[in-house]
């Protein structure tokens, strides 16, 4: 069964263009992501109680519209299937006239908070049930390769980059990779499609190098730790507001 979720775009989730930013519309998704699972009593909350925890491992969305300030949005939400160690789970986002703006897939898995370690999905049979087997009208979350990304920028974890886990919150990562972009870019493209892999967590006081490869089509992220080891790959994919990819 999909699910549908309300959401008014407010003014600490926009930008300059009074556009929602890219964190905060995955924060959306994601969220959705949260609360929907809690509905289906698998939510964070319950999977604490067996000594679990959801981790997001691959995060795709493609735009075909931004919505702006006080727009009102849907988010439908639904479970595509769950393998032995991850699960899909996909997304449509409306406006306010029922028109489907917005996509996105996620890739998850459960691990063991003491070990940090997967765990295997058969363990939670009953969940079978909610995956519905539907698609999504997007390519699914890839795999991005190593870019050869350059060190632009350096950031380090702090309290306010914790979620309640004490664990670095997922568009964190975004935005200390947006934020090394030229303001001249943010200013004249929006993204067409956004993908992001997590590879391992960055932790509160870790230095962070972000690393960039950038041209006028995408931009090639990687964020490392002290020892050049990657946390994370990402990849945004640019167009015009008209829709023209730019040359």
């Amino acid at each position: 069964m999909n699910n549908v979720y309300n959401h008014r775009v407010l003014p600490q989730e926009t930008d300059f263009n009074e556009r929602i930013t890219l964190s905060a519309l995955g924060s959306l998704f994601l969220n959705t992501a949260g609360e929907d699972a809690l509905r289906n009593h698998f939510g964070p909350d319950d999977l604490l109680k067996l000594g679990c925890g959801w981790v997001v491992s691959r995060f795709a969305m493609q735009m075909l519209e931004y919505p702006k300030m006080y727009d009102s949005l849907k988010v439908e939400t639904w479970i595509e299937d769950f393998g032995t160690m991850f699960t899909a789970r996909n997304f449509r986002l409306y406006d306010d006239k029922d028109r489907i703006i917005g996509f996105a897939c996620t890739q998850w898995a459960v691990i063991d908070i003491n070990s940090r370690r997967p765990v295997n999905l058969s363990r939670f049979a009953d969940w079978q049930k909610f995956a519905t087997g539907e698609t999504i009208d997007m390519e699914k979350p890839v795999k991005i390769a190593e870019a050869g990304c350059e060190c632009v920028s350096q950031h380090r974890v702090r309290y306010s980059d914790l979620d309640f886990n004490k664990h670095t919150n997922s568009m964190k990562y975004t935005e200390w990779m947006v934020d090394v972009l030229p303001l001249e870019k943010l200013e004249n493209l929006r993204v067409k499609r956004f993908d992001i892999n997590y590879l391992r967590e960055a932790r509160y006081g870790q230095l962070v190098n972000v690393c960039l490869l950038d041209s006028m089509q995408e931009s090639h992220f990687e964020l490392c730790d002290e020892n050049g080891k990657a946390l994370c790959r990402s990849l945004i994919q640019w167009e015009k507001e008209d829709g023209i990819r730019p040359v």
